[in-house]
């Protein structure tokens, strides 16, 4: 029988509990609507980049199960930053996030995120 995850991301998951447990009591409100009780972790990077993600705090957000699906059918990097800035702000590293992605310092500037605030009020 084929397991549904490795033993080195098992591994990695019981590792990270305790801090995600209490990510997730910290925070028990979908950041994205206000309105639903977040499920789980989403990861502003994803992909190649998700192990790392997972392990990295400046990477999560609090989501319901509908926004977290609208997020990952309508990526938007410079918004998910925006709304972990309003949530977040000890965790908010613009830098580090776009490093974990492997993109450039560059990809996306305080500005466009700046910008998605505007838009939020």
């Amino acid at each position: 029988m084929m397991r549904s995850v490795s033993k080195t991301r098992a591994a990695l998951e019981r590792r990270l509990r305790p801090a995600e447990q209490e990510f997730k009591a910290m925070s028990p409100i979908c950041w994205e609507c206000g309105r639903r009780r977040a499920e789980g972790i989403h990861h502003i990077a994803s992909g190649g980049s998700r192990a790392k993600a997972k392990e990295c705090i400046e990477t999560w957000m609090r989501l319901c199960h509908e926004c977290h699906v609208r997020y990952h059918e309508h990526r938007c990097i410079a918004r998910e930053l925006a709304v972990k800035l309003i949530h977040d702000t000890e965790h908010f590293d613009r830098s580090k996030v776009l490093e974990i992605m492997g993109r450039a310092d560059t990809a996306v500037t305080l500005r466009e995120i700046v910008s998605y605030l505007e838009v939020r009020r």
